[in-house]
């Protein structure tokens, strides 16, 4: 387990290197992608899906290892699972494949984007948060820490790019719509 955990965070630090360049260097940027047939785009995606499957893999070989009762990893777990995949589904549909790759597509802001800027990025974290609680395991969690920060973290890089190819529209709709769900922005003083 210890070695699938490296592997997963691995995964995760290049993939917080990657954001690290397109926040600081954006002529670099690696995320968005500049185009659908680029590295940026395949390796973006391909270690996404190595840190998400770690976590899945060590939520199911490290089961109970925080030794929590089963009514509190049943009761509070399958809620968090149900909503975290409900609000991912939802935001999935809404988007397109497409624009959740990264490469262009509207500006959505219908179904759960009304409410939320990135609610596949929320739902993701919702849905991490359940599988610690419903797998108890310490090496889930620490597999889970790394993705929800990286998480919180992408729309810092992603939105000056979606300002660029929206110019007045996502001023308009970032000025509306909180980053995450119920977290307004305070209005600045007079």
């Amino acid at each position: 387990m210890g070695i699938l955990l490296l592997v997963t965070l691995a995964a995760q630090l290049v993939l917080s290197a990657f954001t690290a360049i397109s926040f600081f260097l954006p002529s670099h940027r690696v995320w968005p992608p500049p185009s659908r047939n680029s590295w940026q785009l395949y390796s973006t995606w391909i270690l996404s899906w190595i840190s998400l499957s770690g976590v899945f893999l060590l939520a199911i070989l490290d089961t109970n290892s925080m030794n929590l009762p089963n009514v509190i990893r049943f009761g509070a777990g399958v809620p968090l699972l149900i909503l975290g995949v409900g609000i991912i589904g939802w935001a999935f549909r809404e988007l397109s494949i497409q624009t959740t790759l990264g490469v262009g597509g509207p500006l959505v802001r219908s179904g759960p984007y009304q409410w939320s800027r990135n609610p596949q990025y929320l739902g993701t974290c919702i849905y991490l948060t359940s599988l610690v609680i419903l797998s108890g395991s310490w090496f889930t969690a620490i597999g889970s820490v790394s993705i929800v920060l990286w998480f919180l973290a992408s729309p810092f890089v992603e939105e000056p790019w979606l300002a660029e190819q929206f110019p007045a529209e996502y001023d308009a709709y970032r000025s509306a719509v909180p980053r995450f769900f119920g977290l307004r922005k305070v209005p600045a003083a007079a």
